[in-house]
């Protein structure tokens, strides 16, 4: 059974939410949410939705509608037949230090695994990325104090409207000028993508897709940490990085020329493909299928 999630880039426009730097909120989220597509898809059986296609679009609202007379309302019930709907954000506040993740979840349809594991892998993040110490922050609001069963959030208002779990990922504040100096830097979108992509994978339990590779001899391999002989002893630690040539391939295993010794390679079926040399027939390439994370960490 899939997953389908509703990605919604909070805010509309180049520049809404101005941060130090040159931030701006509204072009950070945007980035955020694409590469968050791209990182979903590496998942099988997940079908990802949007709120709009322009970062300039607004999505339209009926008035006449008691529960969608907001566009934040509006967005959050294009969630309608999903398993989730995430509302993209970074925060604000008076006070320039604070740098947490916040996480809302919502009032009518809870769902604090979800918005907790979101919080942990954020906070891991930060602290890596640009120092930061503050503990995430999972929350609820209501619309007020005597109205304590509603959502304050339209976009989650919306969604639960659908019947769907909503989340609003606040990811940071703005108006912390160490969070923003970082965001500006190539790549900090992407890996905020991947840690909510990867916190959305443990929860709802997903499979990264398998991708077919074709070693042949002559060809390369990147020695890998965590590569293995077929006796089962790990290949040493000096080796990890360096590229070596492939000299033989076997099912599940390849020999490497530099270090004249058989490598595994997991999880791999074989496809043979032969070539006739000298009056003989040798193997020359083989193609092992192995799951996507495989080669994902090299170093």
């Amino acid at each position: 059974m899939g997953l389908k999630i509703c990605i919604d880039a909070g805010h509309h426009g180049l520049r809404d939410n101005e941060g130090y730097y040159g931030y701006y909120e509204s072009a950070f989220v945007w980035k955020i949410h694409l590469a968050l597509i791209e990182e979903l898809k590496k998942y099988k059986d997940v079908e990802i939705v949007t709120t709009r296609q322009d970062i300039n679009e607004k999505v339209p609202f009926d008035k006449d509608v008691s529960e969608i007379k907001t566009e934040n309302r509006a967005r959050g019930r294009k969630a309608v037949g999903c398993d989730l709907f995430i509302s993209l954000h970074t925060n604000a506040c008076d006070t320039p230090s604070v740098d947490r993740a916040v996480v809302f979840h919502s009032v009518r349809l809870p769902f604090a695994d979800m918005a907790t594991r979101f919080g942990k892998k954020l906070y891991a993040l930060f602290a890596a990325e640009f120092g930061s110490t503050q503990k995430y922050q999972i929350s609820q609001v209501t619309m007020s104090k005597t109205i304590t069963d509603w959502d304050y959030y339209g976009v989650l208002v919306g969604a639960s409207s659908v019947g769907v779990r909503g989340i609003i990922i606040e990811h940071s504040f703005h108006t912390n000028a160490a969070f923003c100096k970082w965001a500006m830097k190539d790549g900090s979108a992407e890996k905020v993508a991947k840690a909510d992509a990867e916190a959305i994978a443990e929860q709802f339990k997903l499979e990264l897709k398998r991708e077919k590779r074709t070693y042949e001899i002559g060809g390369f391999y990147t020695i890998l940490k965590g590569d293995k002989y077929t006796n089962g002893k790990a290949v040493p630690s000096r080796y990890i990085g360096d590229v070596m040539t492939i000299a033989d391939v076997m099912n599940g295993a390849i020999r490497l020329k530099e270090i004249n010794s058989w490598v595994v390679v997991p999880e791999a079926e074989e496809q043979e493909d032969h070539v006739h040399q000298g009056g003989h027939l040798h193997r020359r390439r083989v193609t092992l299928v192995v799951a996507a994370e495989v080669h994902q960490n090299a170093f």
